[in-house]
Protein backbone atom coordinates (compact mmCIF):
# COMPACT_ATOMS: atom_id res chain seq x y z
CA UNK A 1 0.00 0.00 0.00
CA UNK A 2 1.24 3.21 -0.97
CA UNK A 3 0.35 6.88 0.46
CA UNK A 4 0.35 10.22 -0.65
CA UNK A 5 4.07 11.89 -0.96
CA UNK A 6 3.99 14.54 1.65
CA UNK A 7 8.00 14.85 1.73
CA UNK A 8 10.44 14.91 -0.77
CA UNK A 9 14.30 16.05 0.91
CA UNK A 10 17.61 15.13 0.29
CA UNK A 11 20.18 14.57 2.99
CA UNK A 12 23.79 14.67 2.96
CA UNK A 13 24.38 10.54 3.30
CA UNK A 14 26.96 11.78 5.72
CA UNK A 15 24.41 12.89 7.89
CA UNK A 16 22.53 9.84 7.71
CA UNK A 17 25.70 7.92 8.28
CA UNK A 18 26.35 9.82 11.82
CA UNK A 19 22.86 9.87 12.71
CA UNK A 20 22.72 6.96 15.66
CA UNK A 21 18.61 7.72 16.03
CA UNK A 22 17.68 7.30 12.68
CA UNK A 23 13.51 7.59 13.40
CA UNK A 24 13.45 10.13 15.71
CA UNK A 25 15.79 12.20 13.22
CA UNK A 26 13.47 11.82 10.58
CA UNK A 27 10.66 12.00 12.15
CA UNK A 28 11.60 15.59 13.69
CA UNK A 29 12.43 16.45 9.96
CA UNK A 30 8.43 15.63 9.48
CA UNK A 31 7.23 17.42 11.95
CA UNK A 32 9.23 21.24 10.94
CA UNK A 33 7.80 20.02 6.82
CA UNK A 34 4.56 19.33 7.65
CA UNK A 35 3.43 20.91 11.31
CA UNK A 36 2.03 17.51 12.08
CA UNK A 37 3.80 15.63 15.78
CA UNK A 38 6.23 13.56 15.68
CA UNK A 39 4.58 11.24 18.56
CA UNK A 40 1.66 10.93 16.06
CA UNK A 41 4.13 9.65 13.11
CA UNK A 42 4.50 6.10 12.30
CA UNK A 43 7.36 5.26 10.13
CA UNK A 44 7.19 2.26 7.95
CA UNK A 45 10.11 0.45 5.89
CA UNK A 46 8.05 -2.26 3.14
CA UNK A 47 4.81 -1.89 6.23
CA UNK A 48 6.69 -2.93 8.61
CA UNK A 49 7.30 -0.45 11.57
CA UNK A 50 10.83 0.92 11.83
CA UNK A 51 12.29 0.30 15.54
CA UNK A 52 12.44 2.94 18.03
CA UNK A 53 16.14 2.54 17.92
CA UNK A 54 18.15 1.92 15.01
CA UNK A 55 20.65 3.73 12.42
CA UNK A 56 20.03 4.22 8.79
CA UNK A 57 22.86 1.78 7.80
CA UNK A 58 21.03 -1.45 10.01
CA UNK A 59 18.07 -0.65 7.89
CA UNK A 60 19.72 -0.79 4.54
CA UNK A 61 20.01 2.51 3.79
CA UNK A 62 16.75 2.85 2.29
CA UNK A 63 15.76 5.79 -0.41
CA UNK A 64 11.98 5.67 1.08
CA UNK A 65 10.04 5.35 4.11
CA UNK A 66 6.13 5.54 4.45
CA UNK A 67 4.61 7.56 7.10
CA UNK A 68 1.24 7.19 8.81
CA UNK A 69 -0.30 9.66 11.04
CA UNK A 70 -2.03 7.82 13.97
CA UNK A 71 -4.09 9.17 17.42
CA UNK A 72 -4.73 6.96 20.10
CA UNK A 73 -7.49 4.66 20.89
CA UNK A 74 -6.83 4.67 24.28
CA UNK A 75 -6.97 7.38 26.84
CA UNK A 76 -3.56 7.92 28.96
CA UNK A 77 -4.48 11.55 30.13
CA UNK A 78 -4.02 10.36 33.34
CA UNK A 79 -0.84 8.77 32.89
CA UNK A 80 0.76 11.60 31.14
CA UNK A 81 -0.76 14.33 33.76
CA UNK A 82 0.88 12.32 36.50
CA UNK A 83 4.34 11.29 34.96
CA UNK A 84 4.06 14.92 34.15
CA UNK A 85 3.83 16.21 37.08
CA UNK A 86 6.23 13.69 39.06
CA UNK A 87 9.12 14.50 36.51
CA UNK A 88 8.81 11.03 34.92
CA UNK A 89 10.44 11.95 31.80
CA UNK A 90 10.91 8.77 30.41
CA UNK A 91 7.16 7.76 31.34
CA UNK A 92 5.91 11.02 29.79
CA UNK A 93 8.28 10.09 26.74
CA UNK A 94 6.05 6.27 26.23
CA UNK A 95 2.82 7.79 26.67
CA UNK A 96 3.64 10.40 23.89
CA UNK A 97 4.47 7.31 22.13
CA UNK A 98 1.11 5.88 22.36
CA UNK A 99 -0.37 8.45 20.36
CA UNK A 100 -1.96 10.85 23.20
CA UNK A 101 -2.77 14.17 22.80
CA UNK A 102 -0.94 16.24 24.83
CA UNK A 103 -3.33 18.66 26.13
CA UNK A 104 -5.35 16.23 28.06
CA UNK A 105 -6.19 18.28 31.21
CA UNK A 106 -6.85 17.83 35.00
CA UNK A 107 -10.82 18.74 35.85
CA UNK A 108 -9.62 22.53 36.73
CA UNK A 109 -8.01 22.82 32.99
CA UNK A 110 -4.18 22.10 34.31
CA UNK A 111 -2.31 20.39 31.52
CA UNK A 112 1.09 18.49 31.62
CA UNK A 113 2.88 21.34 30.23
CA UNK A 114 1.31 23.79 32.93
CA UNK A 115 2.73 20.97 35.10
CA UNK A 116 6.14 20.72 33.59
CA UNK A 117 6.16 24.73 33.96
CA UNK A 118 5.98 24.91 37.31
CA UNK A 119 8.22 22.52 38.18
CA UNK A 120 10.77 24.52 35.91
CA UNK A 121 11.09 20.84 33.96
CA UNK A 122 13.13 21.47 30.45
CA UNK A 123 12.97 17.87 29.03
CA UNK A 124 9.63 17.08 30.02
CA UNK A 125 8.43 20.49 28.44
CA UNK A 126 10.46 19.82 25.48
CA UNK A 127 8.70 16.74 24.89
CA UNK A 128 5.23 17.96 25.04
CA UNK A 129 6.17 20.77 22.66
CA UNK A 130 7.58 18.06 20.18
CA UNK A 131 3.89 16.54 20.87
CA UNK A 132 2.29 19.86 19.61
CA UNK A 133 0.74 21.13 23.34
CA UNK A 134 -0.47 24.35 23.19
CA UNK A 135 1.61 27.26 24.99
CA UNK A 136 -1.23 29.34 25.65
CA UNK A 137 -3.63 27.07 26.95
CA UNK A 138 -5.95 28.58 30.03
CA UNK A 139 -6.97 26.68 32.67
CA UNK A 140 -10.16 27.60 34.89
CA UNK A 141 -8.51 29.74 37.10
CA UNK A 142 -6.52 31.70 33.82
CA UNK A 143 -2.87 30.28 34.63
CA UNK A 144 -1.41 29.72 31.47
CA UNK A 145 2.10 28.04 31.03
CA UNK A 146 4.06 31.33 31.03
CA UNK A 147 1.70 32.45 33.84
CA UNK A 148 3.08 29.27 35.87
CA UNK A 149 6.12 29.82 35.27
CA UNK A 150 6.76 33.43 35.42
CA UNK A 151 5.47 33.31 39.19
CA UNK A 152 7.47 30.66 40.04
CA UNK A 153 10.69 31.78 38.73
CA UNK A 154 11.65 29.11 35.98
CA UNK A 155 13.87 31.27 34.32
CA UNK A 156 15.21 28.35 31.88
CA UNK A 157 11.38 27.20 30.85
CA UNK A 158 10.13 31.28 30.49
CA UNK A 159 12.96 31.84 27.94
CA UNK A 160 11.53 28.00 26.03
CA UNK A 161 7.74 29.02 26.59
CA UNK A 162 8.48 32.65 24.70
CA UNK A 163 10.56 31.30 21.96
CA UNK A 164 8.02 28.52 21.69
CA UNK A 165 5.49 31.50 20.59
CA UNK A 166 3.52 31.89 24.35
CA UNK A 167 1.84 35.53 24.88
CA UNK A 168 3.94 37.35 27.11
CA UNK A 169 0.63 39.31 27.83
CA UNK A 170 -1.88 37.08 28.20
CA UNK A 171 -3.29 37.44 31.64
CA UNK A 172 -4.93 35.52 34.28
CA UNK A 173 -8.91 35.67 34.67
CA UNK A 174 -11.70 33.55 35.23
CA UNK A 175 -12.50 31.72 31.98
CA UNK A 176 -15.95 33.78 31.89
CA UNK A 177 -14.78 36.83 31.31
CA UNK A 178 -13.01 38.31 28.84
CA UNK A 179 -8.96 38.73 29.11
CA UNK A 180 -9.15 42.34 30.46
CA UNK A 181 -6.25 44.66 31.13
CA UNK A 182 -6.38 44.99 35.13
CA UNK A 183 -5.51 41.12 36.09
CA UNK A 184 -2.12 39.64 35.92
CA UNK A 185 0.44 39.27 33.61
CA UNK A 186 3.34 36.89 33.66
CA UNK A 187 5.48 40.22 33.97
CA UNK A 188 3.03 41.42 36.80
CA UNK A 189 4.01 37.55 38.72
CA UNK A 190 7.67 38.14 38.15
CA UNK A 191 7.57 41.65 39.97
CA UNK A 192 5.20 40.76 42.45
CA UNK A 193 7.03 37.68 43.16
CA UNK A 194 10.71 39.45 43.23
CA UNK A 195 10.87 39.51 46.80
CA UNK A 196 10.47 35.90 47.70
CA UNK A 197 13.47 35.58 45.61
CA UNK A 198 14.67 37.88 43.03
CA UNK A 199 13.25 37.62 39.23
CA UNK A 200 15.06 39.94 37.73
CA UNK A 201 16.57 37.32 34.97
CA UNK A 202 12.47 36.79 34.66
CA UNK A 203 11.60 39.89 34.09
CA UNK A 204 14.38 40.96 31.60
CA UNK A 205 13.24 38.16 29.58
CA UNK A 206 9.49 38.99 29.63
CA UNK A 207 10.69 42.49 28.33
CA UNK A 208 12.67 41.63 25.61
CA UNK A 209 9.81 39.36 24.17
CA UNK A 210 7.76 42.86 24.46
CA UNK A 211 5.87 42.03 27.23
CA UNK A 212 3.43 45.47 28.28
CA UNK A 213 4.82 47.60 31.30
CA UNK A 214 1.76 49.36 31.36
CA UNK A 215 -1.03 46.61 32.29
CA UNK A 216 -2.38 46.68 35.54
CA UNK A 217 -3.29 43.78 37.64
CA UNK A 218 -6.85 43.43 39.74
CA UNK A 219 -5.26 46.19 42.47
CA UNK A 220 -4.84 48.84 39.65
CA UNK A 221 -1.18 47.79 40.06
CA UNK A 222 1.69 47.79 37.53
CA UNK A 223 4.83 46.33 37.42
CA UNK A 224 6.90 49.93 38.25
CA UNK A 225 4.41 50.88 40.55
CA UNK A 226 4.55 47.58 41.95
CA UNK A 227 8.54 47.69 42.06
CA UNK A 228 8.43 51.01 43.84
CA UNK A 229 5.93 50.79 46.15
CA UNK A 230 7.57 47.34 47.34
CA UNK A 231 10.80 49.02 47.91
CA UNK A 232 12.51 46.41 44.79
CA UNK A 233 15.35 49.56 44.00
CA UNK A 234 16.92 47.33 40.79
CA UNK A 235 13.85 46.40 39.45
CA UNK A 236 12.97 50.01 39.57
CA UNK A 237 16.13 50.25 37.72
CA UNK A 238 15.49 47.53 34.98
CA UNK A 239 12.17 48.78 34.18
CA UNK A 240 13.06 52.65 33.73
CA UNK A 241 16.01 51.02 31.66
CA UNK A 242 13.62 49.90 29.64
CA UNK A 243 11.36 52.40 28.96
CA UNK A 244 8.48 52.34 31.38
CA UNK A 245 6.29 55.22 32.04
CA UNK A 246 7.87 56.96 34.97
CA UNK A 247 4.50 58.87 35.02
CA UNK A 248 1.88 56.01 34.72
CA UNK A 249 -0.76 56.16 37.64
CA UNK A 250 -3.08 53.66 38.29
CA UNK A 251 -6.81 53.69 38.82
CA UNK A 252 -6.69 55.97 41.72
CA UNK A 253 -4.23 58.35 40.83
CA UNK A 254 -1.46 56.41 41.90
CA UNK A 255 2.03 56.64 40.87
CA UNK A 256 5.62 55.66 41.46
CA UNK A 257 6.78 58.84 42.70
CA UNK A 258 3.55 58.33 45.37
CA UNK A 259 4.35 55.38 46.56
CA UNK A 260 8.10 55.68 46.90
CA UNK A 261 7.41 58.88 49.23
CA UNK A 262 4.67 57.21 51.10
CA UNK A 263 6.50 54.11 52.14
CA UNK A 264 10.15 56.16 52.48
CA UNK A 265 12.02 54.51 49.53
CA UNK A 266 14.18 57.36 49.41
CA UNK A 267 16.87 55.88 46.70
CA UNK A 268 13.66 54.67 44.68
CA UNK A 269 12.68 58.29 44.47
CA UNK A 270 15.86 59.82 43.61
CA UNK A 271 16.03 57.48 40.47
CA UNK A 272 12.14 58.32 39.75
CA UNK A 273 12.98 62.11 39.78
CA UNK A 274 16.15 61.60 38.05
CA UNK A 275 14.13 59.75 35.04
CA UNK A 276 12.12 62.89 34.83
CA UNK A 277 9.18 61.62 37.17
CA UNK A 278 6.56 64.31 37.70
CA UNK A 279 7.24 65.47 41.08
CA UNK A 280 4.33 67.29 41.40
CA UNK A 281 1.49 64.36 40.99
CA UNK A 282 -2.06 64.05 42.72
CA UNK A 283 -3.64 61.14 43.44
CA UNK A 284 -7.35 61.52 42.77
CA UNK A 285 -8.00 63.11 46.22
CA UNK A 286 -5.62 65.63 45.59
CA UNK A 287 -2.88 64.32 47.72
CA UNK A 288 0.66 65.24 46.44
CA UNK A 289 4.26 63.50 47.02
CA UNK A 290 4.61 66.82 49.50
CA UNK A 291 1.48 66.83 51.57
CA UNK A 292 1.92 62.93 51.93
CA UNK A 293 5.80 63.50 53.24
CA UNK A 294 4.77 66.55 55.75
CA UNK A 295 1.14 64.85 56.74
CA UNK A 296 0.66 64.20 60.36
CA UNK A 297 0.00 60.43 59.88
CA UNK A 298 3.41 60.10 58.33
CA UNK A 299 5.50 61.62 61.20
CA UNK A 300 3.79 59.84 63.76
CA UNK A 301 4.07 56.36 62.21
CA UNK A 302 8.17 57.13 62.35
CA UNK A 303 9.01 59.67 64.30
CA UNK A 304 10.35 57.45 67.25
CA UNK A 305 12.72 55.65 64.97
CA UNK A 306 16.06 58.36 63.85
CA UNK A 307 17.11 56.73 61.04
CA UNK A 308 13.40 56.91 59.46
CA UNK A 309 13.43 60.65 60.34
CA UNK A 310 16.36 61.17 58.55
CA UNK A 311 14.87 59.20 55.55
CA UNK A 312 11.95 61.80 56.35
CA UNK A 313 13.95 64.72 56.07
CA UNK A 314 15.80 63.53 52.83
CA UNK A 315 13.10 63.10 51.25
CA UNK A 316 11.73 66.25 51.88
CA UNK A 317 14.84 67.78 50.72
CA UNK A 318 14.47 65.81 47.14
CA UNK A 319 11.02 67.20 46.53
CA UNK A 320 12.45 70.86 47.40
CA UNK A 321 15.27 70.39 45.14
CA UNK A 322 13.24 68.69 42.38
CA UNK A 323 10.31 71.89 42.81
Amino acid sequence: MRGELIIETRVDERDLISTPNFRDDLRRRIQVETGISSFRQQLLLEDKIIPEVCSWESLGRPQEIRVTFQQSTEDFSAELLRAAEMGDTKRVHDVLERFQNPDCKTTAGETAIMKASKRGDLDILELLLRAGADVNHTAENGSTPLLVAAEHGQLVVVRRLVGAGADSDLARADKEKAFISHDDTPLLLAVDCAPEGGRPEVIRCLLDAGADMERMNSRGMFPLLMAAHEGMYDIVCQLLEARANVNQSGSDGLTAVLAAVAEGHVDILKRLLHARANPRTRLNNGSTPWSIATSMSFDRRHREIEAVDNRHAEILQCLRDAG
